[in-house]
C-alpha cells in the first residue's frame, strides 16, 4: 500500500486516521477521557492482553526477534517494515480455551470455571531510515471473554495502540525507547455497552540480547551486535522492556510502572536449520506493574501486579500444507502461519485498599493465526 499519483489517500493516513479519530469519538462517549475502569480490571485486561500476547510473538518464521512482550513488533521480522519502502500489515486471530481459577477476580469465592476467549487484532509498522531510524506502528484490537459459568464475568474489550519509536534498523540488540498511546475500553457483551475506558500515554524502551550459533554445530554464543536481522538465527533471547504510563480517566490522577523482563529458546533456529521442519518455541515471562492513584476524593491508592506467563508453542511442518507460491516461499504463510499453543499463566493483584486484592490462574492450549500483507 504505496503512495498513488493525484492525492489520493494511502492506507498508512487512512489507518492513522482511525487513531487521531478514535480518542475524539471516545470523549464524545466518556467526557474528560470518560470513566475509567477500576484497577483491579485494568490488571485483568492486561493480564488477558500480556497471554495473548505470547501466543503472537512467541514462535518460528523470525517472530523471536523481538522481546515477546512487546506485541507491537512481533508480528514482524526485520525485513518487514525498513528503509520506508511501505507500511507493512498483519492480521491475527488468536483463541485461548483455558480453565480459569478466578472468572470475576474476587478476593475470595471466583468461579473456577472454562473459559474461552477469540481475539482479533489488526496491526501496521512502517519505518523511515531517512528520519534517523523513526519507526510508527499501532493495532486495533477485539476481544470477547467468556466463561461456562460465572456471575456476570463475561465481557468484551476493544484496544487500540499507537507508537512511535527509534529503530536505526543496524542491530535487532540495540537499545530502542518509543512513546506510546492506547485506550482499552470494557464492553458489556456483545459490545453492547461501554463499562469504561483506559487512557494511556507512555514513554519508555525495548533491549533484547540475541544468542545463537554461527557456524554448524557450534556454541551457543551472543550474536554480534552490529548484524541487522540477527534474530532470524536467535535461539535463546534475553529480553527487557520498561514503560511508565499516564492514566487519563475520571478525575483520578494515576500512574503505572511496568516492567516486563522475559527468556525464550527457539528450536530450530539459525543459520543452518530445516525452515519446512517443525518449530517449537518456549518463552517466560514476569510482568511487574506498580500503580499510584490518587482517586476523586482524595484516597491515596498503591497497587501491585504481579503476572508470570510460561508458553509453549508449536508451529506444524511444510508438510502439513499444500505445496505452492506463498509469502516467504512457505506453505504455512499462506495458511496463517498456524500456532499450537499451551500457556500457564498467574496473576496476583494487591492492593492497600481492602476489598480488591485478588489472585488468579489461567491453564490451557491455544490456536493462533497471523497473516502479514
Amino acid at each position: 500500500m504505496h503512495s498513488k499519483a493525484g492525492g489520493e489517500t494511502t492506507g498508512l493516513q487512512v489507518f492513522v486516521g482511525m487513531f487521531i479519530l478514535g480518542p475524539v469519538l471516545s470523549l464524545g462517549v466518556t467526557p474528560a477521557f470518560g470513566e475509567s475502569i477500576s484497577t483491579p480490571a485494568q490488571s485483568a485486561l492486561e493480564f488477558n492482553q500480556d497471554r495473548i500476547n505470547a501466543v503472537r510473538a512467541t514462535g518460528p518464521n523470525g517472530l523471536i526477534s523481538r522481546n515477546f512482550f512487546v506485541s507491537r513488533r512481533a508480528y514482524y521480522d526485520s525485513s518487514d517494515a525498513g528503509g520506508g519502502g511501505g507500511p507493512a500489515f498483519s492480521f491475527s486471530v488468536t483463541n485461548l480455551s483455558d480453565y480459569n481459577s478466578n472468572a470475576e477476580t474476587l478476593p475470595t469465592g471466583g468461579s473456577r470455571t472454562f473459559e474461552d476467549m477469540p481475539d482479533f487484532n489488526l496491526a501496521f509498522q512502517n519505518s523511515w531510515n531517512s528520519l534517523g531510524g523513526l519507526q510508527l506502528s499501532g493495532s486495533v484490537d477485539a476481544s470477547l471473554d467468556r466463561f461456562s459459568h460465572s456471575n456476570g464475568a463475561d465481557a468484551d474489550a476493544v484496544a487500540t495502540a499507537l507508537e512511535l519509536q527509534h529503530v536505526s534498523g543496524s542491530s535487532d540488540q540495540e537499545f530502542q525507547p518509543f512513546v506510546a498511546f492506547s485506550t482499552n475500553t470494557l464492553f458489556v457483551p456483545t459490545f453492547s455497552k461501554s463499562q469504561g475506558t483506559v487512557t494511556k500515554l507512555a514513554i519508555g524502551f525495548d533491549k533484547v540480547f540475541n544468542f545463537g550459533t554461527l557456524v554448524r554445530n557450534g556454541p551457543l554464543q551472543q550474536l554480534p551486535l552490529n548484524q541487522a536481522g540477527e534474530g532470524q538465527f536467535t535461539s535463546l533471547q534475553f529480553g527487557f522492556s520498561g514503560k511508565i504510563s499516564k492514566v487519563f480517566g475520571a478525575a483520578d490522577r494515576e500512574y503505572v510502572l511496568k516492567l516486563s523482563p522475559s527468556i525464550t529458546y527457539n528450536w530450530n533456529n539459525g543459520p543452518y536449520s530445516d525452515a519446512d521442519a517443525a518449530h517449537w518455541s518456549l518463552s517466560a515471562a514476569l510482568n511487574i506493574s506498580r500503580t499510584w492513584d490518587v482517586t476523586a476524593t482524595g484516597a491515596h491508592e498503591a497497587d501491585w501486579t504481579l503476572s508470570p506467563v510460561v508458553t509453549l508453542v508449536f508451529d506444524p511442518p511444510a508438510s502439513w500444507f499444500p505445496k505452492g507460491t506463498s509469502a516467504n516461499h512457505y506453505p504455512q504463510a499462506s495458511a496463517g502461519n498456524p500456532t499450537i499453543t499451551l500457556q500457564v499463566g498467574y496473576n496476583r493483584f494487591t492492593s492497600n485498599v481492602q476489598g480488591k486484592n485478588y489472585e488468579q490462574w489461567a491453564l490451557g492450549p491455544s490456536v493462533g493465526l497471523n497473516w502479514k500483507f
